[in-house]
């Protein structure tokens, strides 16, 4: 079985100067459901690891996609640049209920690498380092039931 990376979207909340997508505002709303049956069909996929752009942006989507996943049978993790996980509580308590793991993309916990960088969002605001140990902190207490990597176990 293999484990698959699903681009839900090309959005940000982020201005990375890096990063590599062509910031349209492509969607897979309209067909996700056919990609994973098929994916699901074939028998060679467990594991889907939801990305984007960011695909926290769109909540609402990410939650079908992630609901859908789960009624088919198929695992789901998700990488994310974690910004607006650690400032909607409610919102990660919900993606907590679907996912195996969610994987945070950082780069450093100072703010002004972070500014240099474009990691921020237009209130040029970025993710810290209690922001990280909290998402931690929460992931790990919303998914105990389950077996789980947590996005960071000790300090940098």
């Amino acid at each position: 079985m293999i484990k698959i990376n699903f681009h839900i979207n090309e959005v940000c909340n982020y201005c990375c100067k890096y990063c590599f997508r062509d910031k349209s505002i492509f969607t897979i709303k309209g067909i996700y459901k056919q990609v994973l049956d098929n994916l699901k069909e074939s028998g060679l996929v467990e594991v889907v690891n939801i990305v984007g752009g960011e695909p926290t942006y769109n909540k609402e989507l990410l939650l079908e996609i992630l609901n859908y996943c789960k009624q088919i049978g198929l695992k789901t993790t998700i990488v994310t640049n974690g910004l607006r996980l650690a400032r909607d509580n409610e919102f990660l308590q919900e993606v907590c209920k679907y996912v195996e793991c969610i994987g945070v993309s950082i780069d450093s916990f100072d703010t002004n690498i972070n500014l240099q960088l474009g990691r921020h969002d237009r209130n040029n605001d970025t993710l810290t380092y209690q922001d990280v140990k909290l998402l931690n902190e929460t992931i790990e207490y919303a998914l105990s039931g389950k077996q789980i990597q947590p996005i960071i176990r000790s300090p940098l």
